[in-house]
C-alpha cells in the first residue's frame, strides 16, 4: 500500500474520522499542514457517481471540516479531480480531470491565499459553470464528462470540463502558490513529518460529524 510504503511505522493510522459512508483521512503529500481528503468508502469513480441519498451526509461532513480547519489553519478550499470511466457498461477504469486515484475522494485544505487567483486561471484554460448543489455533479456522469470540481473558502462552487488535463493539475496550480512549487507531486514528495503532525493535531480536536 501507499501508506505503508511511505509512512511505515510512523503511524498506524492517517484516518482523522468517519461517517457511515465517507471517512477523512490525512492526505499523501500535504502542500500545507492539515491538507485532508474526504473519499467514500464505497467505491465510485468520483463524487459525481456517489448516490443522490448520501449528498446531505457528505454536506455535513464536509462543513464539519471545513469549520474545523479554518479555526486552527486558515480558510479551507476543497476541489477534486473528477474522472469518468472509460467504459461505462463495466464501470472502470477511469481516467480523464487529472485525477491520478481511480476513487471517489474531495481534497480539502487550509488555502492562505485567495483561491479567486485560482478560478480565474481555471476559467480562462477550461469551460466551466457554476453551482450550487452536490447532486448538480451529475450532469458530468450523464455527458461522461471528465472535470474539476473547486470549491473556494466563501463556499462558491465551480465546475471545470477537463477532458483533457495534467496528473494532478489542481495540485500543481495550489503548489504555486507556495514557496515550493514542485512539491505537487506526492509521490516524489511525501512529506511524511507534516502527516503526522497533521493526524496528531487534528484527532486531538474535537470533530462534529
Amino acid at each position: 500500500m501507499e501508506f505503508e510504503k511511505y509512512l511505515g511505522d510512523l503511524l498506524p493510522s492517517r484516518t482523522i474520522c468517519e461517517t457511515e459512508h465517507f471517512s477523512v483521512i490525512a492526505s499523501l503529500g500535504p502542500i500545507v499542514e492539515g491538507y485532508l481528503l474526504i473519499l467514500s468508502k464505497e467505491h465510485y469513480p468520483s463524487m459525481a457517481h456517489i448516490p443522490e441519498k448520501y449528498h446531505s451526509e457528505l454536506a455535513s461532513l464536509h462543513q464539519s471540516i471545513h469549520s474545523t480547519l479554518t479555526k486552527i489553519y486558515a480558510p479551507a478550499i476543497t476541489f477534486e479531480h473528477g474522472p469518468m470511466p472509460i467504459n461505462s457498461e463495466t464501470g472502470s477504469p477511469a481516467e480523464g480531470g487529472g485525477s491520478c486515484v481511480d476513487h471517489a475522494h474531495f481534497h480539502i485544505l487550509p488555502f492562505p491565499f485567495i483561491a479567486n487567483h485560482v478560478i480565474s486561471m481555471l476559467k480562462n484554460q477550461f469551460s466551466w459553470r457554476q453551482i450550487r448543489y452536490y447532486n448538480e455533479l451529475k450532469l458530468q456522469v450523464e455527458s461522461n464528462t471528465p472535470y474539476f470540481f473547486v470549491e473556494t473558502q466563501d463556499g462558491s462552487r465551480y465546475v471545470f470540463d477537463a477532458t483533457v488535463a495534467q496528473p494532478q493539475y489542481l495540485r500543481r496550480i495550489l503548489a504555486s502558490f507556495t514557496n515550493a512549487p514542485e512539491r505537487w507531486n506526492w509521490r516524489l514528495f511525501p512529506e511524511t513529518e507534516r502527516i503526522v503532525t497533521t493526524v496528531k493535531r487534528l484527532r486531538a480536536k474535537v470533530i462534529r460529524v
